[in-house]
């Protein structure tokens, strides 16, 4: 298991993208040329140590172990669940009131 990580700030065309952020490379655009510039890495099971230990003594940043990654699938689900859960939650309100209606002369 692997993801990608930005190692070197930089702009996108969705905005500016910080350093240390998990990265989902068919969000970048030209992200095969930022990876071989070194803008993001790759951060696997044999290199984690040497990135975390980089990332948290240049950066001050902790980067996320390979198992605590988050992938886009669950995050859907998980938003797909908690909508469906919050509109059986919330009864839907009638309004009752009317408006005033003032007309000007």
């Amino acid at each position: 298991m692997s993801y990608f990580i930005c190692r070197r700030a930089f702009r996108d065309a969705k905005g500016p993208v910080s350093t240390g952020s998990v990265i989902d490379p068919v969000e970048i655009k030209r992200f095969r040329f930022r990876l071989q510039e070194g803008h993001i890495v790759e951060v696997t099971e044999q290199n984690f140590e040497q990135y975390a230990t980089l990332f948290e003594q240049r950066h001050g940043i902790t980067i996320p172990k390979l198992d605590e990654v988050p992938s886009k699938e669950s995050d859907e689900k998980e938003a797909k669940a908690k909508a469906e859960k919050e509109a059986k939650a919330a009864p839907v309100a009638k309004a009752t009131a009317k408006a005033k209606v003032t007309e000007n002369k």
